[in-house]
């Protein structure tokens, strides 16, 4: 099976081929194409960030017999509303076929495959309660609305023995401020880095890969999408939630109303 299988057909007006094949974006390439055991994608409203995540996770469950995965957002109704259901309509896509467990709200939390790899979707609340021993690789979507705490588990679970050499952990997100979580584990700079950590005499590397993708890369939006945010945000807001940078919100009236972070902050041009 190749990657664009699994992805909708084309509706980019500028194609002359729109409505006839199936191109993945440069990002959502550079996203499956990833080696790094940890891919953080980063990016504003509509910029096409679940699809091919939801993809990647496919393409492991199919290739790797064995493998079991977990997709999580923070509540079961976020879930089921937007990540599974892009999940799901990956499979059909594809045309795979899966045995569903665990109905409730007419939703599979539990699907197995042929190849005995199984996925599973959980909410990140109380996510201790739910989290089985061992994974091949996890999605998690949304990652600014879940604590760190819910990365740090899922980490100490990304151990199966019949996913060793193709282990992931994919998180997807708007940009959250600066002070988050996210922005501490995967730093300021798109691309690829690691971190090395003695254990017993020995260096071990973990590689990681921060990528950051603007609602302009999505050209199969609907028209007029991009002009409606463009008017209806402020510059501070288009630089998060559309070009998909570090952003900030505070709560409340600002005590300097004139202050916005792109502008103030960092060396002057």
């Amino acid at each position: 099976m190749r990657l664009s299988d699994l992805f909708p057909i084309c509706q980019d007006a500028l194609c002359p081929l729109k409505g006839q094949h199936k191109h993945p974006l440069p990002h959502q390439l550079e996203l499956a194409n990833a080696s790094e055991k940890y891919i953080y994608l980063q990016g504003g409203y509509g910029a096409a960030k679940t699809m091919p995540a939801c993809a990647v996770g496919v393409l492991l469950t199919l290739m790797i017999p064995g493998n079991r995965g977990i997709v999580i957002r923070e509540s079961y109704p976020k879930l089921h509303d937007s990540t599974q259901r892009v999940f799901m309509e990956t499979l059909e896509r594809g045309g795979i076929k899966f045995k569903g467990r665990e109905n409730r709200d007419g939703w599979y939390h539990r699907l197995i495959f042929s190849n005995k790899s199984e996925v599973m979707f959980r909410e990140g609340h109380n996510l201790g309660r739910f989290l089985g021993p061992e994974y091949g690789w996890f999605l998690v979507d949304e990652a600014f609305e879940v604590e760190k705490d819910v990365f740090k588990k899922l980490q100490g679970r990304l151990r199966l023995p019949a996913a060793r050499g193709y282990h992931r952990g994919l998180l997807l997100s708007n940009p959250p401020p600066h002070y988050h979580w996210l922005h501490e584990v995967f730093g300021d700079e798109p691309g690829h880095f690691e971190k090395e950590i003695e254990i017993d005499g020995k260096i071990e590397v973990v590689t990681f890969r921060f990528m950051k993708v603007s609602t302009r890369a999505n050209p199969h939006n609907p028209p007029g999408y991009l002009a409606d945010l463009l008017t209806g945000l402020t510059q501070a807001e288009i630089a998060r939630l559309v070009e998909g940078e570090y952003g900030y919100t505070p709560d409340g009236p600002p005590v300097y109303p004139m202050f916005e972070h792109h502008r103030h902050v960092g060396l002057p041009p």
